[in-house]
């Protein structure tokens, strides 16, 4: 599941940056007993040939993590964990294929991790011939078992089509069963990069902002890296931690940095604009809810936006009653990416269960309706 999970979340994101429409294949194939191969293949840009030896082959090399972009990336545990999984599990690389589109070959290599050295080893690089116009294909071999239910990979798919419906996914378990689920909208989610917010980040990130900045000023650095800091709100901030305004930041003192990141802290700001969160909407989520569930009954809502930290979040709620629908069941989704882990602990299922169901008719047994009916939660 976790294998599936960040190849095709790399496969979305990839393709929304360079806003091609995703057309993504996977297949799960038994090899012998226990020991699956995983392929996903995207029409995504294809990867810099370059870089596909450390983005497959040494952790925490990501193009994501220092980008306030609202994608899926942030959330796995990266492609790297599942090179390593596989050689753990069957001595075996991971293989990738990728084409860019601007080259007449595309690149096969053979990846494993040198794990005292958190590098990869090439086992094998080769130019071959390709009728794709750009895209990737990954494929891995691993140690697991192919379960079925609410933390299997059909699952997984299912629910990613399902908050995905600009996406074509055509899914092969290794039963042999072929699943197709065709884009509804030709749609694209609308991707924006934000400057960070202040108050949305840790003091070890901002050092690390301090030193790595190519600002001459403490001044520049403060009204040009971040979102919500105007010249005249850095300069009142620089005067209250007694920091002259026309130091580098890669001369502050540790004591120094801790000051000035605390009176950021303090410092009231605007909220980052929400315009930066990527939303499905209401309109996409009841057609998404009607070509999954085919209901007798919907309903759907984006709220407006709340704070955390200085950084916007959106709640978007979908009901779907009847139809297809057998049984009570809530989908719970952050970014665009199923949950499938640990219900019973997140913020959702803790709103739902104290939802008054009596109050709306429904007959109750423990937390939840007994009814047919499907709930979207999308923060």
């Amino acid at each position: 599941l976790i294998s599936v999970k960040e190849y095709v979340d790399n496969s979305l994101d990839a393709c929304e940056e360079f806003k091609i429409l995703p057309d993504i294949k996977v297949s799960i194939n038994e090899v012998e007993e226990d020991i699956y191969e995983v392929v996903v293949e995207d029409n995504g840009p294809g990867i810099p040939y370059d870089k596909v030896p450390e983005i497959y082959g040494s952790f925490l090399f990501g193009s994501k993590f220092h980008r306030f972009v609202s994608t899926r990336g942030k959330q796995g545990i990266g492609a790297s964990a599942v090179t390593l999984y596989s050689q753990l599990t069957t001595r075996e690389p991971i293989e990738v294929i990728t084409k860019l589109k601007n080259r007449d070959y595309a690149i096969r290599y053979k990846i494993k991790i040198d794990i005292k050295n958190n590098s990869p080893i090439v086992v094998e690089k080769k130019e071959i011939e390709t009728n794709k116009e750009s895209g990737t294909i990954v494929k891995a071999r691993i140690l697991g078992q192919y379960i079925k239910g609410k933390q299997s990979v059909d699952e997984y798919i299912r629910l990613t089509a399902l908050i995905n419906p600009h996406a074509n996914i055509i899914y092969k378990n290794p039963e042999g069963e072929r699943v197709v689920y065709k884009r509804i909208t030709d749609v694209l989610p609308e991707l924006k990069e934000a400057k960070p917010h202040p108050h949305g980040i840790e003091v070890g990130y901002f050092e690390r902002l301090c030193r790595e900045t190519d600002k001459k000023t403490i001044l520049e650095f403060l009204y040009k890296t971040f979102s919500s800091i105007s010249k005249e709100k850095a300069l009142q901030i620089l005067k209250k931690a007694k920091i002259e305004p026309d130091k580098s930041p890669k001369e502050l003192s540790d004591d120094e940095i801790e000051k000035l990141y605390e009176i950021l802290q303090e410092t009231k700001l605007r909220a980052m604009p929400s315009k930066y969160i990527t939303t499905l909407g209401r309109d996409l989520i009841l057609k998404s809810m009607d070509n999954m569930f085919k209901p007798e009954y919907m309903s759907a809502i984006t709220r407006r936006p709340a704070l955390y930290r200085g950084i916007p979040f959106i709640v978007e709620v979908g009901i779907a009653y009847g139809g297809t629908i057998q049984e009570f069941e809530y989908y719970r989704f952050a970014n665009r990416v199923p949950l499938l882990y640990k219900a019973g602990e997140d913020a959702i299922t803790h709103a739902l269960k104290n939802i008054n169901w009596k109050h709306y008719g429904f007959n109750v047994e423990g937390d939840f309706p007994k009814e047919p009916m499907a709930i979207l939660v999308h923060v």
